[in-house]
């Protein structure tokens, strides 16, 4: 009886909408991107939930395709529970700050969209400046958490004598009142050394780190000033073990890659091949100056496949469930330059038009109320090409800067136009993606029967 009345109740049911399926060995792989999971059928039981015969799907399947929300009921508005979702994405008690250090630097990447000002640091009466906005953050009953991403320039120029410091305090501060504080840096790891290893371990810092492929072509880019013969690819990979031996910090490795890149990775793998690999995930993300010649000789899929196969998590593209499009448009963040500048958006150079705040000596931001609303009220999820896309709940269309940049041509910005990959290529890497990720979970070897 009590199958025949889930047989019965299907009847008022409905595919997600956000279902995207690619064919794999086992059979058929469905991504539901609205609940971020994966499920593995036969492809006569996904012809059958194709054209709605939930009656000939097993009845063990069908109680998994409902409880994972592949299937649902058709009263169910999934777009407008995202809406919802929207609406909330400032109410989850963290706050995001974003602190320029510097926008000083010791390399100088021919891509990079910054103005390097010399010598620009982070005095200690900005020190004071910062500490009274964090504790104002932290006061607030709204706000469980606290995170502080050190950005540049290069963030870690100055970190023992002028970040350290404030880092310190701040934590702390918050440790004291019962909240959490938490700490990354965006760098070209290129200053992390033995001697702040104790400092970085006590605050527990996780990491961006990036590369440029393989030793020549990183070195080509990334020349240390002042420097003779400097080998700053060397510099990242002494960095990577020191920080997961001191404490096992996890470093997301961004592999900033062109149409040469890929061709020569073969040493990057050899010189990771004794870090833990539950330690580092790594994201490739293409030089923005560059376009690619097609996706048989840039190769994405081919290197995406050769991480799998030396057991790295990697990713590509930056869709992930999140309910907003970019941290820019969160109320519950900022970004603040070392000199007191506020900013909502660090993908663009820090100029006074682009200024949209400034620090106060009390610790509070002088907003630009009309250029922040301005901002802030943008919908980046009611274009016609978002409502009617599958990856919405991961992408959320393009970002506010971008809207306010362009708005006439917004729809030209989706990022799906620079994939560079089939759609079904990509929801088998996802799918491998997270199955490494519950494999280290889990503690348990490899087994590598994963999807190609």
């Amino acid at each position: 009886m009590p199958c025949l009345i889930f047989q019965l109740k299907t009847k008022n049911m409905k595919t997600s909408f956000y279902n995207l399926y690619a064919k794999c060995p086992q059979g058929i792989l469905c991504f539901n991107t609205y609940q971020d999971n994966f499920l593995i059928m036969h492809e006569e039981a996904y012809n059958d939930l194709q054209c709605g015969n939930y009656e000939h799907i097993s009845s063990t399947l069908l109680e998994s395709l409902v409880k994972n929300k592949l299937v649902i009921d058709n009263n169910e508005n999934e777009y407008e529970q995202l809406i919802q979702e929207y609406k909330g994405r400032d109410s989850n008690g963290n706050y995001s700050l974003i602190l320029i250090t510097s926008l000083d630097c010791n390399v100088r990447c021919w891509y990079c969209f910054e103005k390097h000002i010399k010598g620009s640091r982070l005095s200690i009466e900005r020190q004071n400046h910062v500490f009274r906005y964090a504790q104002h953050i932290l006061d607030k009953e709204e706000f469980n958490s606290l995170h502080i991403t050190l950005f540049g320039g290069e963030p870690l120029l100055y970190f023992a004598e002028e970040v350290y410091p404030l880092m310190s305090r701040i934590k702390e501060y918050a440790d004291n009142i019962g909240k959490v504080f938490t700490v990354s840096a965006i760098t070209n790891a290129t200053c992390i050394t033995e001697e702040i290893m104790p400092l970085l371990t006590e605050l527990k810092v996780s990491f961006q780190i990036s590369i440029d492929g393989y030793r020549e072509k990183h070195n080509s880019i990334k020349k240390i000033q002042d420097a003779k013969d400097s080998d700053a690819y060397g510099l990242v990979i002494r960095a990577i073990h020191l920080l997961t031996t001191a404490y096992g910090a996890h470093i997301n490795l961004r592999l900033n890659y062109d149409n040469q890149t890929f061709k020569h990775l073969d040493e990057l793998f050899q010189d990771l091949s004794d870090i833990k690999h539950d330690h580092i995930t790594v994201h490739l993300e293409r030089v923005w100056q560059t376009k690619a010649a097609n996706s048989q000789t840039t190769g994405v899929m081919n290197a995406l496949n050769e991480f799998t196969r030396h057991g790295f998590c990697a990713s590509y593209m930056n869709f992930y469930r999140r309910n907003y499009s970019c941290y820019s448009d969160l109320r519950s963040g900022a970004v603040i330059s070392y000199n007191g500048e506020v900013y909502k958006c660090t993908g663009r150079d820090f100029i006074p038009i682009l200024q949209e705040g400034i620090l106060t000596s009390d610790g509070t931001i002088n907003w630009n109320i009309p250029k922040a609303e301005e901002r802030l009220n943008i919908k980046t999820y009611n274009l016609s090409m978002c409502k009617s896309c599958k990856l919405l709940p991961q992408c959320w269309g393009p970002c506010t800067q971008k809207h306010l940049e362009d708005p006439a041509n917004i729809e030209n910005r989706c990022p799906l136009r620079s994939m560079e990959i089939t759609l079904e290529d990509y929801i088998r890497h996802r799918f491998n993606n997270e199955y490494l990720a519950q494999v280290y979970h889990q503690n348990t070897e490899l087994p590598f029967d994963i999807l190609r």
